[in-house]
């Protein structure tokens, strides 16, 4: 008789660690309400200021004009120029700019020792360029100009294709050196 009821204790003392163990497993778990209509709806949403900038397009007869625009500020200057470049791509196809259609920016970097910003593009969008010498200076300080006028930090731009320096886009001007703006070709607005 004695074994049965150690048994029989030692089953009741199993029981109830168990329920013991299983009672501070539950209430250790935090259980947070999903968030109501109402309180998504009051959550402050961060807007970032725009900047307004200027924009400098080609015309067919190869002048240029300026736009005004205003675009979304970054969290930082670089996600500013990040937005800027992102803008000029996005006129592909407009006017006569010199932008291969399948022109994309695969990433930015600044240097600010140098003040020295450096656009990496994709390289298979260098197949598609127009050839010739002012093809390839509309291309250069189309970026370069805008991007240097509008951001009066940057006083130089390098360009890479899917990472690396190339020796030129179509075959005219050296572009393993960065550029400096020429303000001079905005004269004939």
């Amino acid at each position: 008789m004695k074994k049965n009821q150690l048994i029989l204790l030692a089953v009741l003392v199993l029981i109830f660690l168990s329920f013991f163990f299983l009672a501070i497993f539950i209430s250790s778990k935090k259980i947070v309400p999903a968030p109501s209509e109402t309180q998504v709806s009051q959550s402050p949403q961060i807007s970032l200021p725009q900047k307004e900038i200027k924009l400098f397009l080609l015309r067919e007869n190869g002048t240029f004009f300026s736009e005004e625009r205003a675009i979304n500020t970054g969290k930082t200057n670089l996600e500013t120029i990040k937005n800027f470049v992102e803008l000029l791509l996005s006129l592909k196809g407009r006017n006569s700019l010199p932008l291969p259609l399948d022109l994309s920016l695969r990433s930015v970097f600044l240097i600010e020792k140098k003040n020295l910003l450096v656009l990496d593009f994709n390289a298979s969008a260098l197949e598609k360029f127009p050839s010739g010498t002012e093809s390839e200076l509309e291309f250069i300080y189309f970026f370069v100009n805008n991007i240097c006028f509008n951001f009066a930090d940057i006083k130089q731009v390098q360009f890479l294709f899917d990472g690396r320096e190339i020796t030129s886009l179509s075959g005219h001007l050296d572009l393993e050196t960065p550029f400096r703006p020429d303000f001079s070709l905005f004269t004939n607005e």
